[in-house]
């Protein structure tokens, strides 16, 4: 299984509705942790099973009004590495990319202004995405961490 939904939202904390704050964490952490919950019984019966969360390199470093999207991300890391020591032999793996031009970056809740050329490619981390599908049985990468190469942004 891999839960790849996400938003952004971008803006200074002490300004951020709560309704905006809870509809980012719907999204970002809750539905992942409902989609583990469903997919979980048939993994543990079946003895194996890989899980692969879609977090950010804003869940490993901060950056100014980005604060609920960096909150979020950190609570998805933790919660699969949490997963993977309640549920082994389930592989529980994260991708963290670096910004990545999706349409995130279009969305009204987003506001910068970055050259999205220099930014990953979603090929780009679908291919780590594949070789964590690929490891062998007995084997796992917690996390994977994938930088475009002119850095964060």
């Amino acid at each position: 299984m891999i839960n790849s939904a996400g938003i952004g939202y971008t803006g200074n904390l002490a300004d951020m509705p709560l309704a905006d704050w809870q509809t980012l964490f719907n999204l970002n952490v809750i539905s992942a942790f409902q989609c583990i919950q469903a997919v979980l019984p048939q993994m543990r019966a079946q003895g194996f099973g890989k899980i692969i969360n879609i977090a950010s390199i804003a869940a490993h470093q901060n950056f100014p009004n980005w604060g609920a999207y960096c909150a979020s991300k950190a609570a998805l890391l933790s919660l699969s590495k949490v997963l993977a020591l309640e549920e082994s032999p389930i592989q529980v793996s994260v991708v963290s990319p670096g910004s990545v031009n999706t349409e995130l970056w279009d969305t009204e809740t987003v506001d910068a202004d970055f050259d999205r050329t220099a930014m990953l490619t979603p090929e780009a981390v679908a291919q780590a995405i594949v070789n964590l599908v690929q490891m062998p049985a007995g084997s796992v990468v917690e996390e994977i961490i994938v930088m475009p190469s002119g850095g964060t942004f």
